[in-house]
């Protein structure tokens, strides 16, 4: 605008040059508010410039600051999708009978505090001081069982260079065998035994690889406190020192909650409940259980918390002694339970028959495992220990191997 009023007041004194003296003064007076005018002019226009050149970098900066922001909370978002929780479809399930069925879907009591279960409660199964660092003593003894009494056996590469144990000379079954090994050297470590229950024929690979026990020893120990003629109508009180995070349900409950021990091991199996294990751990111990450990010819120490580490073979041990438990009142309650587990998607899933199992699982591929007792026409031990680094949805190797462990036994079975 201003530059417009110089121009125009330029032209006027261009177009009256030959006015008097006094009109020239004027003009001359003119000239100079004219001249100062323009000054102001251009002086205002280069601070405008420089104004909107700041403010033009301070929006490009301030743009390349939420972009950044943005950038971030995207690559969180991504981190956190990662860990979210899934839906959980439980019409896997079935909760209508206290009785076990015969199908291939797992079963829930229907008690209504048996369906309170979530998710978290199966997936965080060992969030109670379990890492290798926190829990397993290295000074515990981890022998072969010497009272699991194995048919002499031998060893067999498969041409894939891996080995395995077996006392079968049977070509088809060799084959079978071979494929399993080789399906289970996939799997980060993971190692399988079988066995028919009266051990005519065994299947081992990796058997004597170390793993953390997660909370299969948790049917061991329900076999310890049931044999030692403990009185399953005593009463404990929960009390805060009790309660563990992880799975289970009575981590829910009140402290100064009441359960008799038999309730316990209800949970303790059905559930993996670590608040019934702890409170269990207290009333009975851990000698105990190193006696009970001993008349299997297994040297084990099972320290306070509970947890320690195992070979597949020594576990196997143990669910043998299980499996020939029943048939007695106690037995015949701790298999009720292990048939009733609240989490089937491993060897319950892979099979074709009813199957009494116990599973542990710990995150960061510290263990994942299933040991179970299938009730086939022959009826069989098949445990499953590896260290797949995952969730309890990650259940490819369990449902691999099962199918090939059951095709296994069909094959045995049948040269008998």
């Amino acid at each position: 605008m201003i530059l417009k009023i110089c121009a125009v007041i330029a032209g006027n004194l261009l177009k009256k040059q030959q006015k008097t003296t006094n009109y020239y003064k004027m003009n001359f007076t003119l000239l100079r508010v004219s001249f100062i005018l323009l000054t102001v002019s251009v002086f205002l226009t280069s601070c405008n410039f420089s104004r909107s050149n700041n403010t033009s970098n301070y929006e490009t900066e301030s743009s390349g600051e939420m972009f950044y922001s943005s950038e971030s909370y995207d690559s969180e978002e991504t981190d956190l999708s990662d860990n979210s929780e899934v839906s959980f479809d439980f019409s896997e399930f079935s909760s209508n009978s206290e009785n076990y069925s015969t199908s291939e879907e797992n079963i829930f009591l229907s008690s209504q505090e048996e369906n309170e279960s979530s998710l978290e409660e199966i997936i965080s199964e060992e969030s109670i001081d379990e890492s290798p660092e926190d829990s397993l003593d290295e000074s515990i003894e981890v022998s072969s069982s010497e009272g699991f009494i194995e048919p002499e056996g031998f060893t067999v590469t498969t041409p894939n260079g891996n080995v395995f144990e077996t006392n079968c000379k049977n070509e088809k079954a060799l084959s079978i065998m071979g494929e399993i090994a080789d399906t289970a050297s996939k799997y980060n470590k993971a190692t399988v035994y079988y066995t028919d229950t009266e051990q005519k024929y065994f299947f081992a690979f990796g058997a004597e690889n170390i793993h953390n026990t997660a909370s299969t020893i948790k049917a061991p120990y329900a076999t310890y406190i049931l044999k030692s003629g403990a009185d399953l109508s005593e009463v404990l009180v929960m009390e805060k020192r009790h309660v563990h995070s992880g799975s289970g349900v009575l981590k829910n409950k009140a402290v100064g909650s009441k359960f008799t021990v038999e309730e316990l091991i209800g949970y303790m199996i059905r559930r993996s409940d670590n608040t019934a294990y702890a409170m269990l751990l207290e009333r009975f111990g851990t000698s105990g259980f190193r006696e009970y450990a001993k008349s299997l010819d297994i040297n084990y120490r099972l320290p306070e918390s509970g947890y320690t580490t195992c070979t597949i073979r020594e576990m196997a041990s143990f669910l043998l002694d299980i499996y020939r438990y029943e048939g007695t009142e106690n037995g015949d309650f701790l298999i009720k339970q292990m048939k009733n587990c609240s989490y089937s998607l491993q060897i319950p899933k892979a099979v074709s028959y009813p199957v009494a199992h116990k599973f542990g699982f710990i995150y960061e591929g510290k263990g994942f495992h299933d040991m179970a007792i299938v009730y086939a026409p022959t009826p069989y031990l098949e445990l499953i220990f590896t260290r797949i680094n995952g969730t309890v949805y990650d259940t490819e190797a369990f449902l691999e191997i099962g199918k090939l462990v059951e095709s296994l036994n069909k094959e045995l079975s049948e040269k008998y």
